[in-house]
């Protein structure tokens, strides 16, 4: 195509880290982006104000106002565009329809799937083959189904049919900085200090690190501590945890995390996993494969992760014991966690996506 594609682009929220994958998209083609939810408080100052030229409106991008989801649909019927692009929800028609309006236009739809991996608890047999029909009725409605990776694809069944996109952010610095060994920390006293990056953390996920700790010094004589970025966690035990507050601006984060040697995630994990990564810690998560994100199971494996069992302390602690005393498997566990890091960033988010919307517009 000679001419500059136009694409109609739902965003569910506009976060931070998806901000400058629309930004950099825009100076590739031409983007009409539509948004459920945009809140200032999750972006950067500078997003925000870039943003606010993409459409020429005050708030940036043109959002749907409460739970109005006529709108999107009105957007597909009436406005001129060449692709529509979305998330695959199985809980929202709305864009269903609006993607199945773009076909009956001669328009092309594109959707970015999770496939069918993941699984939630308690999920009953028939709610999850109602899930299954949903996907099928979706990729049959579509142009062409993105995966969130290699190994989440094969869920899919339908491969061949399916282009790949493992979900990231549009570009990290790798932090190579050379950190001081577990045991250094333990030779001088010193607490191992751990990183948690997230918005939520349950009374029960808080409960399970201050189990770990308390495990860690009793049985291994291990003292730990808990650097927090994101909510503030409000625990009697409160001298484990050190608390940063709500922070989006990479270099400061990158220098809290030059302190600590594991990133651990207490709650089901996605993106937060691939920042570790690219932080240069050993991310530590549960075992529970199919109730994390896509991130998981495209990107860990036993050799640049641990894993414990879920909501189990005395495993996790187990399982960070035998890394923290292990100088060679700690290096290299490390070293695993960055280069999977710099693979998965080696191409700009925003480049990969509009190769693979161009693949299918000239197909």
């Amino acid at each position: 195509m000679s001419k500059k594609l136009k694409i109609l682009f739902h965003v569910p929220k506009v976060h931070s880290y998806r901000a400058p994958v629309l930004l950099n998209l825009s100076k590739l083609v031409k983007i009409l982006p539509i948004t459920d939810s945009f809140n200032k408080s999750l972006l950067n100052k500078s997003d925000i104000v870039n943003l606010s030229k993409l459409n020429n409106e005050k708030k940036g991008l043109s959002f749907l106002k409460g739970n109005n989801k006529l709108e999107i649909i009105l957007k597909t019927i009436f406005l001129e565009y060449d692709v529509f692009f979305c998330s695959l929800h199985v809980n929202r028609f709305d864009l269903l329809l609006a993607g199945l309006i773009s076909r009956l236009r001669g328009k092309y739809f594109i959707i970015h799937s999770h496939c069918l991996y993941k699984k939630y608890k308690n999920q009953s047999f028939i709610e999850y083959y109602l899930k299954i029909l949903i996907h099928y009725l979706w990729f049959k409605i579509s142009s062409r189904t993105i995966s969130y990776g290699e190994k989440s694809r094969r869920y899919f069944y339908l491969t061949q049919n399916v282009l790949i996109l493992e979900n990231r952010f549009e570009k990290l610095p790798i932090n190579n900085k050379k950190f001081n060994k577990p045991y250094k920390s333990l030779l001088s006293n010193k607490p191992i200090k751990i990183l948690f990056l997230g918005r939520i953390l349950s009374e029960e996920s808080v409960n399970l690190l201050v189990n770990i700790n308390f495990l860690l010094k009793k049985k291994y004589g291990i003292f730990v501590e808990f650097n927090i970025i994101g909510q503030k966690v409000n625990n009697p035990t409160n001298s484990i945890f050190i608390n940063h507050g709500s922070i989006r601006d990479y270099k400061k984060i990158q220098e809290i995390s030059n302190n600590c040697l594991f990133g651990i995630h207490p709650n089901n994990c996605g993106l937060t996993l691939v920042h570790y990564m690219s932080l240069g810690i050993i991310p530590v998560v549960h075992n529970k494969i199919y109730l994390h994100g896509p991130e998981v199971i495209n990107n860990c494996s036993k050799k640049n992760t641990i894993f414990y069992n879920e909501m189990d302390p005395e495993d996790c602690s187990y399982r960070l014991y035998k890394v923290i005393t292990n100088p060679k498997l700690f290096k290299q566990m490390r070293l695993n966690s960055i280069i999977r890091s710099k693979n998965l960033h080696a191409k700009p988010f925003s480049k990969e996506l509009y190769e693979h919307i161009l693949f299918v517009s000239n197909q």
